[in-house]
């Protein structure tokens, strides 16, 4: 008989962001291919379950001891009965329930979670490079050891990209148990449309925190004269549109909108940006590539792995020696070149971010251990 798969996650929708978006998509791949699986995350609804029973999600209104408590047990419980476990979040519970009881699990990573409070918390304004040889302090410092000693206790660690792999080896993980398994997109949700619905020249889509840099595509828009849509939200969001008015800048702030509506969105705009100083595999670049999109975004980012300058895209660094203006500039034309972009784009993301894919490879693993 088939083991269960219990995952474990953060967050989840309504929830957005890139481990919302895997646990609800893995969750519906697991649903039609009759694998069982039951998700467990945090939630800001004030319930404890979802609308499908299998997913139970845990309140975030509880006190932060009791919910945390609450995820180790039931981390716990699925480890006893013999659950194939799968961590894409909740690490430092994971480091409490792995310390209380050995285990084996698999860890999927989407970034450097340490780094990320400290920015949002605007305890640094260093890179994520950067940040990983500073001195922090030492609620940081347990944080750091929390999450790598759940990252190490772990049969196998998946990251998204090459970059994100590297940092793990930083944090202390072996080499040979991290496994590259790019994340990945329904190619059939998200689809081309024609050029002339157009309704806006750019859009980004972004939790709004400040290592995305969307104020410098705001001012970017406002010297191009162009339009730009913004969808997402986050604490940095009354500051952009207080950026935007001062600048004189056409943007559309519409916050978060439902996975299901975000096609709809996309294909109304003709190119795509992606500012952030860090990403590990996009979730939101790979949308717009599939629905024929311009794309841009940087270099030393894990874009860089997916994007090959002016072949599927546009990528704004050192060695391309593009500028956000150029890039912006350039997405302003409509040529053969601009048209093979596009196409180029998505067959990228339909040879090596196929959703089908690449979710059976994170099963396999899964019940493999």
């Amino acid at each position: 008989m088939r083991r269960k798969i219990a995952l474990f996650s953060g967050i989840y929708p309504p929830a957005t962001g890139g481990p919302a978006k895997f646990a609800e998509t893995f969750y519906g791949y697991c649903q039609e291919n009759s694998i069982e699986i039951t998700v467990y995350a945090y939630s800001a609804l004030q319930e404890d379950r979802h609308v499908d029973s299998k997913v139970k999600l845990i309140p975030l209104s509880l006190p932060v001891p009791i919910r945390y408590l609450l995820m180790v047990s039931y981390i716990l419980r699925e480890a006893f009965k013999g659950s194939a476990l799968l961590a894409n979040g909740c690490f430092w519970e994971f480091s409490i329930a792995a310390f209380i009881w050995r285990f084996k699990y698999i860890a999927k990573i989407p970034g450097d979670i340490v780094w990320e409070r400290a920015k949002n918390k605007g305890l640094t304004s260093d890179s994520i490079e950067v940040f990983q040889g500073q001195k922090i302090n030492w609620r940081f410092s347990v944080l750091r050891k929390m999450f790598s000693y759940s990252l190490k206790k772990a049969e196998c660690v998946i990251a998204p990209s090459d970059h994100l792999k590297g940092l793990a080896v930083n944090w202390g993980v072996a080499s040979d148990k991290i496994r590259i398994v790019s994340n990945s997109i329904s190619l059939t949700q998200f689809c081309p449309a024609p050029l002339k619905d157009k309704s806006y020249d750019f859009v980004t889509v972004s939790r709004l925190v400040p290592w995305k840099g969307i104020d410098k595509v705001i001012e970017t828009s406002a010297l191009l004269n162009q339009s730009l849509l913004i969808v997402g939200d986050g604490p940095d969001r009354e500051r952009l549109e207080r950026l935007s008015r001062q600048v004189g800048a056409t943007t559309t702030f519409v916050g978060d909108i439902a996975q299901v509506n975000l096609p709809k969105l996309l294909v109304r705009a003709s190119a795509f940006v992606l500012n952030s100083s860090f990403e590990a595999t996009s979730y939101a670049l790979l949308e717009a590539m599939a629905c024929g999109l311009l794309v841009i975004a940087n270099e030393k980012t894990g874009s860089e792995e997916i994007l090959v300058h002016m072949k599927n895209g546009l990528l704004c660094g050192d060695k391309s020696g593009f500028l956000l203006i150029d890039a912006m500039k350039f997405c302003m034309r409509e040529s053969q070149l601009t048209d093979a972009i596009r196409v180029h784009a998505r067959e990228t993301v339909a040879m090596n971010f196929n959703l089908i894919l690449n979710y059976q490879t994170i099963g396999n693993l899964c019940l493999a251990i």
